[in-house]
């Protein structure tokens, strides 16, 4: 009995207390909705941003992605989060070509970063690209002429060539004396790269100093005459196609084989 009387207690107490939850009706306990200030939300990319999803606040995200461009980004109807994106810069050097494009045969590399001077042929109606050739074993004086051709060596057309260059004889008009490096460009952009091998005497050029009077050409191509094509064709622009131009005018570089 006296284990009884206290738990008859304790439950007349807990049921004057459950009548007065009734009487007193359900307790208001004013339950707002939680918005956290931020969220993650993985973006398209991978990149992990936080983005705040309350109307009346704008939020922009950077992301740095590979691709430079600034585009709005939906996320919900009710709310639109500006994403702009940035790429790093990369500065590419690329080489500086001082000459024209080449899309003859050539026989040697450009020359890049070396100073030079180019002549313009005047126009002369008698002029129509014409280009002669010298036997080189007519060459046998010493000189600078001879000494270059112990150096040279002759290609499959017969042509001499020094430094992967055509050995050619000019007038004194460019001011090259032998083993000056040239370029002889074409009408037709066509570059052909030469060393000054021998130079034509005045008497025989015409008053420019620049064409043959006897064969009207700017240029005389330094060959192996046994060997080479030129001597049935008579005319080193037949060799090759692109060569089938006249000559523009002589590039002279600040450069001597020697």
């Amino acid at each position: 009995m006296k284990i009884i009387k206290p738990v008859i207690s304790s439950l007349i107490i807990s049921a004057m207390a459950y009548g007065l939850f009734l009487y007193a009706g359900p307790v208001n306990y004013d339950i707002k909705p939680v918005t956290p200030a931020s969220m993650p939300i993985l973006m398209p990319n991978a990149a992990t941003v936080a983005v705040t999803t309350a109307e009346a606040v704008k939020v922009t995200t950077s992301v740095t992605t590979s691709v430079s461009t600034t585009a709005p980004v939906t996320t919900t109807p009710e709310q639109t989060t500006a994403v702009t994106t940035t790429t790093a810069e990369t500065t590419v050097t690329e080489p500086v070509t001082e000459e024209p494009p080449v899309h003859g045969v050539i026989s040697g590399e450009m020359l890049h970063n070396i100073e030079f001077t180019e002549y313009p042929l005047p126009v002369n109606p008698d002029y129509r690209g014409f280009k002669s050739y010298e036997p080189y074993d007519l060459i046998t004086a010493q000189s600078v002429q001879l000494c270059l051709q112990y150096q040279a060596v002759t290609d499959s057309k017969g042509f001499r060539l020094l430094d992967g260059r055509y050995l050619v004889a000019v007038g004194t008009f460019c001011n090259a004396p032998c083993g000056t490096y040239i370029d002889l460009i074409l009408e037709n952009g066509v570059l052909i790269p030469c060393i000054v091998g021998d130079i034509k005497a005045d008497v025989h050029t015409d008053e420019t100093n620049i064409f043959t009077v006897a064969s009207m050409c700017a240029s005389e191509f330094i060959v192996d005459d046994a060997i080479s094509p030129v001597a049935w064709y008579g005319d080193v622009s037949m060799v090759y196609e692109e060569w089938n131009s006249k000559i523009h005018s002589v590039r002279v570089y600040h450069k001597n084989y020697y």
